[in-house]
């Protein structure tokens, strides 16, 4: 320790907690006379249990060095009622508490947390704060001392009993970010009041329509609404053209305006879980989306200019009524996840290795008799699975994928596997049970297989010492043995 000058230390030191900093400063004189500079400047957080046991040294420390704290907090408040002028936080969660009866006299509080608790009041909150969480409470409404605070611009109350957004929420001019998820609010028209809102989140309430004032909310730029019941949404929505993730799913939405592709900015789309038929051809100038789920709808086109939405990386298309992808769909480069699992997709098409970033593709579930040798050439390729589709037989050219990690065609008809696909020398995981296999090759040279399932073929014979290297390996053989 006598080697690491005075500097190196200070750095060391500034990383640790306050309390271990605290006794790190009863070491040595050297240390002790270091404390001046790691306490500087420092963000405390406190427990109220160890102001009990540590009050004097705490104390000391507090005074000299210390201009801003947090306090965390159970049922004491001695801490608080003694450093009122330095505490800028008061986290207070899990204390099941039914009544917080601090008296907020406190001039620097800018954050306060009292989440996971039995509140359903609050008494008088300094005009200072900031940051307001009231997560899982027993909150039947917004309370009353909450809109005198002008300059709060975080709100978390999510998990209580909320019905109504009051007409005052106009008064938290300053508000950035609103979480009121897991409540009971049908009505959001009172929302409009809110110029300032970044974040918006209402899921999992009971919403049936997306209002006109919607447009109000000029800065909104992301906007979750998903497990409500909405069935109409306004064309007014897609005014707001700083939107960039909004989340519509899980709702009872039958289409989607014309007027969408106004949302310039938008980067995530989320409308699964609806009752969607098709996508209006604007929908395809959403030229900046990056990821489109669209998974437990009723789709059955997608049309050929999904090809000009080169920036996106995830599609997700799921439970449908799929039975072609266009050609076009060979034009997303960018693309890295692509889910077209459980429709009755019968081919592939030949253009399919222009995806030339795609890491996961999941066609399970369809109707493929066969892929293209094309799709080998998309070599990012990290996993391929094909359950459950009319397979036959897999490309000979298959090791082409050199940096396929799983590979999984279980639940199909393939009767050979191609020579190549022993060379596969980076595969992890190998799932070909329930196919109509008569024999294995060894594949001690796959040395890098983790898992190996091929029950359910009318395999005779393996060899034990072709699959002793591998960690899971299951099988049963036509004969029993």
């Amino acid at each position: 320790m006598k080697e690491i000058n005075a500097d190196c230390m200070i750095k060391i030191l500034s990383h640790l907690d306050f309390q271990t900093k605290l006794k790190c400063t009863m070491v040595c004189k050297k240390w002790y006379e270091l404390s001046r500079y790691i306490f500087i400047s420092d963000v405390v957080t406190i427990c109220s249990c160890d102001y009990k046991d540590n009050q004097e040294n705490i104390d000391n420390w507090l005074k000299k060095y210390c201009p801003n704290m947090y306090i965390i907090m159970r049922d004491d408040i001695s801490i608080v009622r003694e450093y009122r002028d330095k505490i800028t936080g008061i986290i207070c969660m899990n204390a099941c508490i039914s009544n917080f009866d601090i008296q907020f006299d406190l001039k620097q509080l800018y954050h306060l947390n009292t989440s996971y608790n039995h509140l359903s009041n609050l008494p008088i909150l300094p005009l200072t704060l900031q940051t307001l969480l009231l997560n899982n409470n027993n909150f039947e409404m917004i309370p009353e001392s909450v809109m005198v605070c002008q300059n709060l611009q975080k709100l978390k109350m999510s998990y209580n009993e909320i019905e109504i957004i009051p007409a005052q929420i106009y008064i938290l001019e300053n508000l950035k970010h609103l979480n009121l998820s897991y409540n009971r609010i049908k009505n959001i028209e009172n929302i409009k009041n809110l110029p300032n809102l970044e974040v918006l989140k209402l899921n999992d309430n009971l919403i049936t329509e997306i209002p006109d004032s919607i447009e109000t909310l000029v800065n909104l730029k992301d906007l979750d609404l998903q497990f409500n019941r909405i069935n109409n949404i306004s064309d007014k929505l897609y005014n707001l053209s700083k939107l960039k993730s909004l989340n519509l799913s899980n709702n009872e939405i039958h289409t989607i305006s014309d007027f969408c592709n106004k949302l310039t900015q938008l980067q995530i789309l989320k409308l699964n879980g609806n009752y969607i038929e098709m996508l209006p051809l604007s929908f395809y100038k959403l030229y900046n989306l990056c990821e489109f789920q669209l998974h437990n709808n009723m789709l059955k086109f997608l049309d050929k200019d999904i090809g000009n939405m080169i920036n996106l990386r995830k599609l997700t298309l799921m439970f449908n009524l799929l039975e072609i992808l266009p050609n076009e769909i060979g034009k997303l480069t960018n693309l890295r996840v692509l889910d077209v699992s459980n429709n009755y997709i019968t081919c592939l098409p030949n253009t399919c290795h222009g995806m030339i970033n795609l890491q996961k593709l999941f066609l399970i579930g369809n109707r493929i008799r066969k892929l293209p040798p094309t799709l080998c050439n998309i070599t990012t390729l990290k996993r391929l699975s094909i359950a459950s589709n009319r397979l036959v037989k897999l490309p000979n050219i298959i090791n082409n994928l050199v940096n396929l990690e799983v590979l999984d065609f279980s639940v199909n008809y393939v009767t050979i596997l191609p020579k190549n696909l022993y060379k596969m020398t980076n595969l992890k995981h190998l799932y070909i049970n329930s196919n109509r296999l008569k024999k294995i090759e060894s594949v001690k040279k796959m040395t890098n297989l983790h898992s190996f399932f091929f029950m359910f073929n009318d395999i005779e014979y393996v060899n034990p010492l072709d699959v002793n290297h591998i960690n899971e390996c299951y099988y049963d053989l036509k004969r029993g043995i």
